[in-house]
């Protein structure tokens, strides 16, 4: 049988509703975030989704919404890990900046929709 892999972003955390940029940040989820991540995990269960393992990014936002799903999930006995290689980009000088200043320190090195500025190269970023 193949295997299927299913990626699942961190719900919110501070630095998300404050506008800010993270990155390498650790900062904790809000309480929507929990809630997110929750709801996440009933919806998974409701649907019948079943899971091997969960890996994770070392940062808290990640690791608690990863810990919501596995036991929302009930994988007890089950793998969780945490792979510092799921951490998230580095955004140098940019971090803990607002979203909004982006392109101040990106100047044509952005890419924007109407719901997401994304920057490809920034000072110090990866």
């Amino acid at each position: 049988m193949a295997k299927r892999i299913l990626l699942i972003r961190h719900g919110q955390d501070e630095d998300n509703l404050e506008k800010l940029l993270n990155g390498h940040r650790d900062r904790p989820l809000t309480t929507l975030g929990r809630e997110q991540a929750t709801d996440l995990a009933a919806k998974m269960r409701s649907t019948g989704y079943a899971a091997d393992a969960v890996v994770t990014s070392p940062l808290q936002r990640a690791r608690d919404t990863a810990r919501a799903v596995y036991d929302g999930l009930e994988l007890s006995g089950k793998p969780f890990e945490e792979w510092p290689e799921m951490i998230e980009r580095d955004f140098g000088i940019l971090s803990g900046k607002p979203i909004a200043d982006i392109p101040k320190y990106a100047g044509d090195n952005v890419l924007q929709t109407d719901q997401v500025t994304y920057f490809l190269e920034v000072e110090g970023a990866e």
